[in-house]
């Protein structure tokens, strides 16, 4: 079965913002969402749909790497999180002119990430880790402010134009990896959006 996961309106708004805010360094976060039938393609079908993503402020970054800095911190917003009733079924964060792909450093990360996790909150059974990668664009002309996605292979690309400049923009490829914690395997699912 293809694994299928939906990000609403709202939350890929976050995470765009959140990798162009400081759009030279990794940036990082929760995913927040559900198990939920949504209509893809004219078709209803099971997903984990995204609803919001949460951005760690706390963290440490730079062009190769992100991570938490402030244990506390993190461990407050997940208590916070889950005593709003939500669930947080991953993490994302950015690669700088990489890929949109699963470094071996990642998932290593995420791996110690989940045992981390257990050991506090309790066992894991599956876990979605969000990759976006962004790389610059100038055009040689004035571009109008604008946002469009497109879809290829299970991934999505979006191309951001005439945000800081009328001639500078971004193109950022969201890829999105389910991980399961008993088999220690990952797997690639394909990413929709509204």
């Amino acid at each position: 079965m293809e694994c299928t996961v939906y990000v609403t309106e709202n939350c890929l708004a976050t995470l765009i913002a959140s990798c162009l805010e400081i759009p030279h360094k990794e940036t990082g976060g929760f995913l927040i969402g559900k198990e939920d039938k949504r209509f893809v393609s004219g078709e209803r079908i099971d997903c984990l749909t995204l609803d919001a993503a949460y951005p760690i402020r706390t963290c440490k970054s730079g062009k190769g790497f992100w991570q938490p800095a402030n244990t506390t911190a993190y461990k407050r917003i997940i208590g916070t999180i889950k005593a709003m009733g939500f669930s947080i079924v991953g993490e994302y964060h950015s690669h700088i002119a990489n890929v949109a792909e699963l470094s071996d450093e990642d998932k290593e990360f995420i791996e110690q990430e989940i045992k981390n996790l257990e050991r506090e909150e309790g066992r894991i059974t599956s876990w979605i880790e969000m990759v976006l990668n962004i790389e610059p664009k100038t055009y040689s002309r004035k571009i109008p402010r604008s946002c469009q996605c497109s879809y290829f292979s299970k991934k999505i690309r979006c191309t951001i134009k005439g945000i800081r400049e009328p001639q500078k923009g971004y193109s950022i490829t969201i890829g999105t990896y389910w991980f399961d914690p008993e088999t220690v395997s990952y797997e690639e699912a394909v990413v929709h959006v509204p």
